[in-house]
């Protein structure tokens, strides 16, 4: 009777928008590949942890991509301020500014 490979693991360790990624990646029998993942965000007290697991795939790249997936949709789709669409009724933006298509054009 054959016993089964051993289930190796690698961990990387990232920071995305501020908060702690950490993606444990399993190779079971040398062919399929999946991660498992905690999106860590917060200070002190208001800290919170969620975790998430991949599908399994052929490759460590493909199982990479789709852990990176889950977690950005954890953190949500932040955008840099300075690019975002929504517009800040603090700043008024002339014709061919920044945010020119976001303006309503009063009648």
């Amino acid at each position: 009777m054959t016993q089964p490979q051993a289930v190796q693991s690698h961990v990387k360790r990232l920071v995305i928008t501020g908060c702690k990624v950490e993606l444990i990646f399993r190779v079971e029998q040398g062919t399929h590949w999946s991660v498992q993942g905690i999106v860590e965000c917060g200070t002190e007290g208001n800290r919170r942890e969620q975790r998430f697991s991949t599908d399994r795939f052929d490759t460590m790249e493909a199982a990479e991509q789709e852990a990176l997936r889950q977690a950005e949709h954890l953190l949500g789709h932040n955008e840099d301020r300075s690019t975002s669409r929504t517009k800040n009724w603090n700043e008024t933006t002339q014709p061919g500014g920044r945010n020119a298509d976001d303006r309503t054009v009063d009648s």
